[in-house]
């Protein structure tokens, strides 16, 4: 009699939790393009401000300002220079392809081609799959 009540009890636990997991699945909210967006771009936000924030934190109060200042100048000119020789001539909010090539000066990588989507125009990879093409 005990072992059937140890049997049924496992079966009821795993019945409980396959439940709840499916409960779970179906309720987990559903995020857009636009929420993943949002969340990147505040992720990187909140790096950029944890960074300087934490810089100068062991110098004394005022070595901390000039060290701060030096950090993000630093910071920015960094985040120009990832946009390679594109580094204006940019539309904001508009689709691009952009092409990567290998970085240089110990960077992963660079941009090297960059082209703005036209609505209307299909694209396709160019023979030798290393260009985009227009049809």
């Amino acid at each position: 009699m005990t072992r059937r009540w140890i049997v049924l009890a496992g079966v009821a636990a795993v019945a409980l939790v396959a439940a709840a997991y499916a409960v779970g699945r179906v309720t987990a909210p559903i995020h857009d393009r636009g929420w993943v967006q949002g969340n990147a771009v505040g992720y990187e936000s909140g790096v950029a401000a944890g960074r300087a924030l934490q810089i100068g934190d062991p110098l004394a109060p005022g070595d901390r300002d000039v060290s701060q200042k030096a950090f993000r100048a630093g910071y920015r000119a960094a985040q120009a220079d990832a946009y390679g020789s594109y580094d204006g001539g940019w539309s904001i909010g508009q689709p691009y392809i952009v092409i990567l090539a290998r970085g240089l000066g110990g960077a992963p990588y660079r941009i090297d081609q960059r082209e703005l989507l036209v609505p209307g125009t299909t694209y396709v990879l160019c023979s030798g799959g290393r260009a985009v093409c227009h049809q």
